[in-house]
């Protein structure tokens, strides 16, 4: 008895501080996933309606906001459509003013909200697709000028590439990946006859911002 007592509370803290260690790894691990799954909340501007925003009930089974600004003038033959950069976005007013001034010139010009979706495999680009048809379709002109920025530029260049017969103009601004990829066009300098200005913003200063430590864990 005497003999096996310091042996019994050796054992008795061993299993104390196994216990302890189960307890910190546990409460570690509960940290970690609430950190990186658990939802967060971000302040964004509040939705507001415009007197001008129309809808359109388009055969893909999608139900479009948009704004048409008319032509003034001699109205020219084919539309301008503008394909914004994120899809659930919404578009600005200073968007729609910039790009108003092409009715000044006789273009009918169309800016729309591409849709979103709760279930998360209709969000996909040939759903896009699919709606940029169906809303020429609607439009019912023989071709059109497709102008898209960012992401918009990619979808721009998937309806071009389907249905090139029916574009006469196609301006992309801040492009994504197009596909394919040529990285040796990176290296290219452009000549000083375009005089390109440097974005405000680039998308790599953007990633650097947002990259925290959810973010890693995430792509971990």
């Amino acid at each position: 008895m005497i003999a096996g007592t310091p042996l019994n509370h050796s054992c008795a803290r061993t299993s104390i501080c196994y216990q302890g260690y189960r307890l910190l790894l546990a409460g570690g691990l509960v940290a970690f996933l609430f950190l990186v799954f658990v939802p967060k909340t971000y302040p964004v501007p509040r939705q507001r309606n415009r007197e001008a925003t129309q809808y359109w009930q388009l055969g893909t089974g999608s139900r479009i906001a948009f704004v048409q600004i008319q032509a003034r003038g001699d109205r020219k033959p084919f539309p301008v459509i503008f394909l914004q950069e994120v899809p659930g976005g919404s578009l600005s007013d200073r968007v729609i003013s910039e790009l108003g001034q092409l009715a000044d010139v006789g273009y009918d010009v169309y800016l729309y909200d591409q849709i979103v979706s709760e279930d998360i495999w209709q969000y996909t680009p040939d759903r896009h697709r699919r709606d940029l048809v169906a809303l020429i379709d609607t439009l019912d002109a023989p071709k059109v000028i497709l102008i898209g920025h960012s992401w918009g530029a990619i979808l721009a260049s998937m309806y071009v590439e389907a249905y090139p017969e029916r574009v006469t103009k196609l301006v992309l601004t801040g492009p994504g990946p197009l596909i394919p990829i040529r990285e040796e066009l990176a290296q290219m300098r452009a000549p000083d006859s375009l005089h390109l200005q440097a974005p405000g913003f680039s998308n790599r200063e953007a990633n650097q911002k947002v990259r925290n430590f959810r973010i890693m864990a995430t792509e971990w």
